[in-house]
Protein backbone atom coordinates (compact mmCIF):
# COMPACT_ATOMS: atom_id res chain seq x y z
CA UNK A 1 0.00 0.00 0.00
CA UNK A 2 1.48 3.54 -0.63
CA UNK A 3 1.51 6.13 1.78
CA UNK A 4 1.72 9.60 1.33
CA UNK A 5 4.08 12.21 1.75
CA UNK A 6 4.70 14.34 4.29
CA UNK A 7 5.03 18.19 3.93
CA UNK A 8 5.16 21.52 6.05
CA UNK A 9 3.19 24.95 5.46
CA UNK A 10 7.38 26.12 4.80
CA UNK A 11 7.42 22.96 2.33
CA UNK A 12 4.35 24.30 0.02
CA UNK A 13 4.94 27.96 0.15
CA UNK A 14 8.16 27.50 -0.76
CA UNK A 15 7.80 24.93 -3.91
CA UNK A 16 7.99 26.10 -7.44
CA UNK A 17 6.29 23.96 -10.42
CA UNK A 18 7.91 21.06 -11.90
CA UNK A 19 9.03 21.73 -15.81
CA UNK A 20 8.12 19.26 -17.36
CA UNK A 21 6.75 20.20 -20.81
CA UNK A 22 3.82 21.52 -21.94
CA UNK A 23 1.37 18.24 -22.58
CA UNK A 24 3.82 15.80 -21.12
CA UNK A 25 1.57 12.66 -19.88
CA UNK A 26 1.89 13.29 -15.89
CA UNK A 27 0.61 12.04 -12.89
CA UNK A 28 -0.16 13.15 -9.18
CA UNK A 29 2.14 12.87 -6.51
CA UNK A 30 0.45 11.71 -3.33
CA UNK A 31 0.52 14.84 -1.04
CA UNK A 32 -0.92 14.82 2.32
CA UNK A 33 -1.38 18.53 2.64
CA UNK A 34 -4.03 21.25 3.42
CA UNK A 35 -2.70 23.43 0.00
CA UNK A 36 -4.32 23.69 -3.14
CA UNK A 37 -3.50 21.16 -5.26
CA UNK A 38 -0.40 22.25 -7.85
CA UNK A 39 -1.26 20.94 -11.02
CA UNK A 40 2.22 21.67 -12.35
CA UNK A 41 3.80 19.73 -9.56
CA UNK A 42 3.49 16.22 -11.45
CA UNK A 43 5.60 13.23 -12.18
CA UNK A 44 5.77 11.48 -15.64
CA UNK A 45 2.91 9.03 -16.70
CA UNK A 46 4.39 6.41 -19.32
CA UNK A 47 2.61 4.68 -21.67
CA UNK A 48 3.46 0.64 -22.15
CA UNK A 49 5.90 0.23 -24.74
CA UNK A 50 5.26 -1.37 -27.73
CA UNK A 51 5.26 -4.99 -28.20
CA UNK A 52 7.28 -5.72 -31.08
CA UNK A 53 9.86 -3.95 -33.34
CA UNK A 54 6.96 -3.72 -35.92
CA UNK A 55 4.63 -2.09 -33.53
CA UNK A 56 7.34 0.43 -32.87
CA UNK A 57 7.80 1.16 -36.75
CA UNK A 58 4.36 1.25 -37.04
CA UNK A 59 3.75 4.05 -33.73
CA UNK A 60 6.67 6.13 -35.33
CA UNK A 61 5.14 6.19 -38.69
CA UNK A 62 1.63 6.88 -37.38
CA UNK A 63 2.78 9.71 -35.44
CA UNK A 64 5.23 11.10 -38.21
CA UNK A 65 2.24 11.21 -40.76
CA UNK A 66 0.18 13.47 -38.24
CA UNK A 67 3.18 15.38 -37.38
CA UNK A 68 4.06 16.31 -41.42
CA UNK A 69 0.68 16.19 -42.64
CA UNK A 70 2.15 17.95 -45.95
CA UNK A 71 4.91 15.88 -46.36
CA UNK A 72 5.31 12.20 -47.64
CA UNK A 73 5.52 9.76 -44.71
CA UNK A 74 6.58 6.03 -45.26
CA UNK A 75 8.49 2.88 -44.44
CA UNK A 76 11.76 2.36 -46.38
CA UNK A 77 12.67 -1.01 -47.35
CA UNK A 78 12.24 -4.07 -45.11
CA UNK A 79 14.75 -6.26 -43.46
CA UNK A 80 17.29 -8.12 -45.36
CA UNK A 81 17.69 -4.71 -47.30
CA UNK A 82 20.20 -2.01 -47.57
CA UNK A 83 18.25 0.22 -45.44
CA UNK A 84 21.26 3.32 -44.31
CA UNK A 85 20.02 2.95 -40.89
CA UNK A 86 16.65 4.58 -42.26
CA UNK A 87 13.21 2.91 -41.12
CA UNK A 88 11.20 5.37 -41.91
CA UNK A 89 11.70 8.36 -44.69
CA UNK A 90 9.91 11.96 -44.50
CA UNK A 91 10.38 13.42 -47.72
CA UNK A 92 9.19 17.40 -47.80
CA UNK A 93 7.31 19.20 -51.16
CA UNK A 94 10.98 21.25 -51.30
CA UNK A 95 12.72 17.97 -52.18
CA UNK A 96 14.77 17.67 -48.28
CA UNK A 97 14.20 14.48 -46.57
CA UNK A 98 14.33 13.11 -42.99
CA UNK A 99 15.66 9.67 -42.03
CA UNK A 100 14.03 7.71 -38.82
CA UNK A 101 15.24 5.13 -37.27
CA UNK A 102 13.24 2.99 -34.72
CA UNK A 103 15.48 0.74 -31.83
CA UNK A 104 13.07 -1.10 -29.99
CA UNK A 105 15.67 -1.45 -27.08
CA UNK A 106 16.11 -1.33 -22.98
CA UNK A 107 19.11 0.99 -23.40
CA UNK A 108 21.15 2.63 -26.57
CA UNK A 109 24.13 4.12 -26.18
CA UNK A 110 27.14 6.24 -27.70
CA UNK A 111 28.32 3.06 -29.92
CA UNK A 112 24.95 2.82 -31.32
CA UNK A 113 24.64 5.70 -31.84
CA UNK A 114 27.70 6.69 -33.72
CA UNK A 115 27.20 3.87 -35.71
CA UNK A 116 23.52 4.10 -36.81
CA UNK A 117 24.13 7.60 -37.64
CA UNK A 118 27.13 6.74 -39.75
CA UNK A 119 25.31 3.84 -41.47
CA UNK A 120 22.90 7.25 -42.53
CA UNK A 121 25.61 8.92 -44.64
CA UNK A 122 25.59 6.64 -47.21
CA UNK A 123 21.81 7.66 -47.73
CA UNK A 124 21.33 7.86 -51.50
CA UNK A 125 20.30 11.53 -52.17
CA UNK A 126 21.29 12.59 -48.61
CA UNK A 127 19.28 13.81 -45.36
CA UNK A 128 18.78 16.94 -43.50
CA UNK A 129 17.97 15.24 -40.49
CA UNK A 130 18.99 11.69 -38.53
CA UNK A 131 16.60 10.70 -35.65
CA UNK A 132 16.71 7.74 -33.56
CA UNK A 133 13.71 6.86 -31.93
CA UNK A 134 14.00 4.68 -29.21
CA UNK A 135 11.71 2.72 -26.19
CA UNK A 136 14.99 3.49 -24.27
CA UNK A 137 14.19 5.93 -21.50
CA UNK A 138 15.64 9.70 -21.33
CA UNK A 139 19.94 9.60 -21.06
CA UNK A 140 21.93 12.67 -21.79
CA UNK A 141 25.13 9.99 -22.78
CA UNK A 142 23.04 9.41 -25.89
CA UNK A 143 21.79 12.97 -26.36
CA UNK A 144 25.54 13.91 -26.05
CA UNK A 145 26.84 11.43 -28.90
CA UNK A 146 24.15 12.75 -31.21
CA UNK A 147 25.59 16.26 -30.70
CA UNK A 148 28.63 14.47 -31.18
CA UNK A 149 27.74 12.88 -34.56
CA UNK A 150 26.20 16.04 -35.77
CA UNK A 151 29.64 17.62 -35.58
CA UNK A 152 31.17 14.76 -38.08
CA UNK A 153 27.79 14.32 -40.42
CA UNK A 154 26.50 15.96 -42.84
CA UNK A 155 22.92 16.64 -41.18
CA UNK A 156 21.41 17.14 -37.93
CA UNK A 157 21.36 13.58 -35.63
CA UNK A 158 18.42 13.56 -32.82
CA UNK A 159 17.79 10.63 -30.38
CA UNK A 160 14.12 10.88 -29.41
CA UNK A 161 13.33 8.44 -26.45
CA UNK A 162 10.83 7.19 -25.08
CA UNK A 163 9.52 9.94 -22.87
CA UNK A 164 9.45 12.35 -25.93
CA UNK A 165 7.66 9.84 -28.06
CA UNK A 166 4.73 9.82 -24.78
CA UNK A 167 4.55 13.67 -25.54
CA UNK A 168 3.79 13.24 -29.19
CA UNK A 169 0.99 10.49 -28.19
CA UNK A 170 -0.30 12.71 -25.11
CA UNK A 171 -0.52 15.82 -27.85
CA UNK A 172 -2.57 13.64 -29.88
CA UNK A 173 -5.73 12.04 -28.75
CA UNK A 174 -6.60 9.63 -31.33
CA UNK A 175 -2.99 8.33 -32.18
CA UNK A 176 -3.01 7.78 -28.42
CA UNK A 177 -6.69 6.08 -28.64
CA UNK A 178 -5.41 4.02 -31.11
CA UNK A 179 -1.93 3.06 -29.86
CA UNK A 180 -4.21 2.03 -26.65
CA UNK A 181 -6.66 -0.35 -28.18
CA UNK A 182 -4.17 -2.01 -30.41
CA UNK A 183 -2.24 -3.13 -27.18
CA UNK A 184 -3.12 -7.06 -26.07
CA UNK A 185 -6.79 -6.81 -24.64
CA UNK A 186 -5.00 -7.86 -21.39
CA UNK A 187 -2.78 -4.90 -21.18
CA UNK A 188 -5.83 -2.86 -22.61
CA UNK A 189 -7.28 -3.65 -19.44
CA UNK A 190 -3.99 -3.19 -17.11
CA UNK A 191 -3.04 -0.03 -18.35
CA UNK A 192 -6.87 1.88 -17.95
CA UNK A 193 -7.11 0.44 -14.12
CA UNK A 194 -3.80 2.11 -13.25
CA UNK A 195 -4.39 4.79 -15.16
CA UNK A 196 -7.49 4.72 -12.50
CA UNK A 197 -5.49 4.28 -9.43
CA UNK A 198 -3.84 7.55 -10.81
CA UNK A 199 -7.17 9.28 -11.05
CA UNK A 200 -8.25 9.03 -8.16
CA UNK A 201 -5.43 9.42 -5.85
CA UNK A 202 -5.88 13.18 -4.76
CA UNK A 203 -7.21 15.03 -1.96
CA UNK A 204 -10.64 15.60 -3.37
CA UNK A 205 -10.93 11.23 -3.19
CA UNK A 206 -8.28 10.62 -0.48
CA UNK A 207 -8.80 13.14 1.99
CA UNK A 208 -12.09 14.48 4.04
CA UNK A 209 -14.31 17.04 2.90
CA UNK A 210 -12.17 20.15 3.08
CA UNK A 211 -9.00 18.77 2.01
CA UNK A 212 -9.11 21.01 -1.61
CA UNK A 213 -9.02 24.75 -0.89
CA UNK A 214 -12.75 24.43 -1.53
CA UNK A 215 -15.52 22.69 -2.17
CA UNK A 216 -16.35 24.10 -5.19
CA UNK A 217 -12.49 23.01 -6.24
CA UNK A 218 -13.70 19.26 -5.00
CA UNK A 219 -16.62 19.76 -7.47
CA UNK A 220 -14.11 20.69 -10.04
CA UNK A 221 -12.10 17.43 -9.15
CA UNK A 222 -14.97 15.51 -9.77
CA UNK A 223 -16.57 16.56 -12.88
CA UNK A 224 -13.05 16.21 -14.16
CA UNK A 225 -12.84 12.35 -13.20
CA UNK A 226 -16.18 11.97 -14.61
CA UNK A 227 -14.81 13.43 -17.95
CA UNK A 228 -12.57 10.56 -17.94
CA UNK A 229 -14.65 7.81 -17.65
CA UNK A 230 -17.01 9.33 -20.21
CA UNK A 231 -13.92 10.26 -22.89
CA UNK A 232 -10.24 9.24 -21.32
CA UNK A 233 -9.00 12.35 -20.69
CA UNK A 234 -8.19 13.86 -17.99
CA UNK A 235 -7.78 18.05 -17.74
CA UNK A 236 -6.34 20.28 -15.43
CA UNK A 237 -7.97 23.13 -14.44
CA UNK A 238 -5.97 25.48 -16.92
CA UNK A 239 -7.24 22.70 -19.35
CA UNK A 240 -3.64 21.10 -19.82
CA UNK A 241 -4.41 17.63 -20.13
CA UNK A 242 -2.94 14.56 -17.36
CA UNK A 243 -3.59 11.60 -18.85
CA UNK A 244 -5.03 10.33 -22.51
CA UNK A 245 -6.66 7.14 -22.57
CA UNK A 246 -9.93 4.88 -24.11
CA UNK A 247 -12.97 6.01 -22.77
CA UNK A 248 -14.43 3.25 -20.08
CA UNK A 249 -17.02 2.08 -22.55
CA UNK A 250 -14.14 0.64 -24.20
CA UNK A 251 -12.41 -1.28 -22.32
CA UNK A 252 -13.05 -4.72 -22.24
CA UNK A 253 -13.27 -6.66 -18.47
CA UNK A 254 -13.66 -3.21 -16.54
CA UNK A 255 -17.37 -3.15 -16.92
CA UNK A 256 -18.86 -4.66 -13.95
CA UNK A 257 -16.37 -2.43 -11.52
CA UNK A 258 -16.84 0.94 -13.74
CA UNK A 259 -20.42 0.96 -13.46
CA UNK A 260 -20.56 0.88 -9.49
CA UNK A 261 -17.37 3.36 -9.70
CA UNK A 262 -19.92 5.53 -11.95
CA UNK A 263 -22.81 6.24 -9.31
CA UNK A 264 -20.27 6.38 -6.27
CA UNK A 265 -19.19 9.66 -8.66
CA UNK A 266 -22.59 10.51 -9.29
CA UNK A 267 -23.80 10.20 -5.63
CA UNK A 268 -20.46 12.34 -4.43
CA UNK A 269 -21.26 14.77 -6.93
CA UNK A 270 -25.00 15.15 -5.74
CA UNK A 271 -23.37 15.54 -1.88
CA UNK A 272 -20.55 18.43 -2.64
CA UNK A 273 -22.88 20.90 -4.79
CA UNK A 274 -25.09 21.92 -2.21
CA UNK A 275 -22.03 22.42 -0.03
CA UNK A 276 -20.51 24.46 -3.10
CA UNK A 277 -23.80 26.22 -3.34
CA UNK A 278 -23.62 27.15 0.24
CA UNK A 279 -19.79 27.96 -0.15
CA UNK A 280 -20.60 30.47 -3.25
CA UNK A 281 -23.14 32.38 -1.07
CA UNK A 282 -21.24 32.64 2.27
CA UNK A 283 -23.57 30.23 3.78
CA UNK A 284 -20.59 29.06 6.31
CA UNK A 285 -23.32 27.65 9.05
CA UNK A 286 -24.95 24.83 6.60
CA UNK A 287 -21.74 23.43 5.22
CA UNK A 288 -20.97 21.02 8.53
CA UNK A 289 -23.72 19.75 8.15
CA UNK A 290 -23.59 18.53 5.02
CA UNK A 291 -19.93 17.05 5.15
CA UNK A 292 -21.35 13.95 6.99
CA UNK A 293 -23.11 12.56 3.84
CA UNK A 294 -19.85 14.00 1.47
CA UNK A 295 -17.76 11.81 3.74
CA UNK A 296 -20.11 8.67 3.06
CA UNK A 297 -20.07 9.43 -0.45
CA UNK A 298 -16.55 9.90 -0.58
CA UNK A 299 -15.57 6.73 1.25
CA UNK A 300 -17.94 4.41 -0.70
CA UNK A 301 -16.35 5.89 -4.34
CA UNK A 302 -13.13 4.97 -2.90
CA UNK A 303 -14.03 1.77 -1.96
CA UNK A 304 -15.29 0.93 -4.96
CA UNK A 305 -12.21 2.01 -6.72
CA UNK A 306 -10.18 -0.36 -4.28
CA UNK A 307 -12.30 -3.46 -5.17
CA UNK A 308 -11.20 -2.46 -9.04
CA UNK A 309 -7.96 -2.02 -8.09
CA UNK A 310 -7.71 -5.33 -6.36
CA UNK A 311 -9.36 -7.28 -9.14
CA UNK A 312 -6.88 -5.82 -11.21
CA UNK A 313 -3.95 -7.05 -8.97
CA UNK A 314 -2.80 -3.08 -8.62
CA UNK A 315 -1.72 -1.70 -5.34
CA UNK A 316 -4.74 0.39 -3.94
CA UNK A 317 -4.83 3.26 -2.86
CA UNK A 318 -4.19 4.84 0.43
CA UNK A 319 -6.87 7.15 1.48
CA UNK A 320 -8.72 8.45 4.83
CA UNK A 321 -11.30 6.20 5.98
CA UNK A 322 -9.91 3.05 4.51
CA UNK A 323 -10.93 0.91 7.54
CA UNK A 324 -14.84 2.95 8.05
CA UNK A 325 -17.34 0.02 8.17
CA UNK A 326 -18.88 1.50 4.98
CA UNK A 327 -19.42 -1.98 3.78
CA UNK A 328 -16.98 -4.96 2.82
CA UNK A 329 -14.54 -4.33 -0.47
CA UNK A 330 -16.03 -6.76 -2.82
Amino acid sequence: MRTSTLRTAEDVASSRPVELGIGYATVWRNLRTQAPRKMEDMEPYKFPLPPTDQDFEALVERLSRDRHPDATVQRFGRNGQAQHGVDVLITRADGTSDGYQCKHVKSLGENEVSSESLKATAFPGGISRFIIYTTAPRDTSDQLAARKATKTHPFLVIVSSWDDIAVDLMNNLGASQRYMAELPLHDITAVYVRQLSIVFDRPAFTHPAGAEWSHQMQLDAIRDVEEFLATGQLNTRDARFVLRSLPASSVPGTRSHIAPIRKCVRDLRHAVTPAARAEKVGDYVAIPHLRAAIEVARIALMRAVTSALIAHQIDVIDFDGSSATTGPVQ
